[in-house]
């Protein structure tokens, strides 16, 4: 019987020791790890003071001085007019044709070509429309397209 409980303390140890330096993992060992998640960024507001709120922030759809205070606050682009003069917000300095930061370049158009008429509207070109040719910046020289001559204009870059 002694030699019995031997055998069996001796089997207990003999496991116990083959686990130990097995390098077994405990359950704490093999648990997953878990993903950290970001914290979410704080929420920002912009509060904007008006006499009434504007019915639409569709850009070319109302022309509310709410709606634009709204606009350009949000959409602050890379000219104000302050004073009735224009000022670089984004830009460095204002882009002037004496130091060559704008430029016109001829530009051949046919029909079918998207251009300013002479009144400044956007258009599509077909005969009849009244434009400035190339060199033309006075209503002297405008031009009523026939359709059919090649055609220049000014483009600017």
């Amino acid at each position: 019987m002694r030699r019995k409980i031997l055998i069996t303390i001796s089997i207990f140890s003999l496991n116990f020791l083959l686990n130990s330096c097995a390098g077994g993992k405990s359950a704490a060992q093999t648990a997953t790890p878990e993903i950290p998640t970001p914290t979410p960024a704080p929420l920002r507001n912009l509060t904007i003071c008006l006499g009434y709120e504007p019915s639409s922030l569709y850009l070319y759809g109302t022309n509310s001085q709410a709606t634009w205070s709204v606009l350009e606050a949000i959409y602050d682009g890379p000219i104000d007019t302050r004073n009735y003069q224009p000022v670089p917000v984004i830009l460095e300095k204002m882009p002037a044709f004496d130091d060559s930061d704008a430029a016109f370049q001829p530009l051949g158009v046919q029909a079918g070509d998207e251009i300013l008429d002479a009144d400044g509207n956007l258009i599509t070109l077909t005969e009849g429309v009244e434009l400035y040719p190339r060199g033309c910046t006075s209503p002297d020289c405008i031009l009523t397209w026939d359709g059919t001559s090649q055609l220049q204009m000014d483009q600017l870059v």
